[in-house]
């Protein structure tokens, strides 16, 4: 694994951004310089994936195990209801998060493994930033879990 960020540089400058990130990056700048730097990176290989209306997510080049994102919630959007197969960390980085068990505000972390079931919604007028550990994949519940299951192709 690779360490994404140490409290000395949260406030240094980000690494230029690719050409094909389209000006996008601008968003970015409410994240720990780190993040900001993985985020661009990444956005050189990929795009911003759309899981749900509200819900971008992209995943970071960080090796190690564990499947490693960037997740932006838009203001009163949440990630559909579910459980995990395995844990989860989730680190809020800007904006807040709520998801029926607590209220999490930057720098706190949420943990959830199979005995959790949530729907972490933002909380505010802000975006949720949230920078997600998971080991596993996702489970959805409700008929999102049936139409996961009906495929089996649980997201990872």
């Amino acid at each position: 694994a690779q360490i994404l960020m140490r409290g000395e540089d949260e406030f240094r400058p980000p690494l230029s951004p690719p050409p094909r990130t389209g000006g996008r990056i601008g968003e970015l700048s409410v994240l720990p310089a780190a993040i900001q730097d993985a985020a661009i990176q990444a956005l050189a290989r990929r795009e911003w994936r759309g899981l749900a209306p509200g819900l971008r997510t992209l995943d970071l080049d960080v090796g190690g195990k564990a499947l490693t994102r960037l997740l932006r919630i838009a203001p009163r959007s949440a990630i559909p209801r579910h459980t995990h197969e395995d844990s989860e960390y989730a680190l809020v980085l800007a904006g807040g998060l709520a998801d029926g068990i607590g209220e999490y505000a930057p720098g706190d972390i949420s943990f959830a493994d199979a005995e959790v079931t949530h729907t972490p919604r933002a909380m505010g007028g802000q975006p949720c930033w949230l920078l997600v550990v998971r080991y596993g994949a996702l489970k959805a519940t409700g008929l999102l879990g049936v139409i996961q299951r009906l495929v089996s192709r649980p997201e990872r």
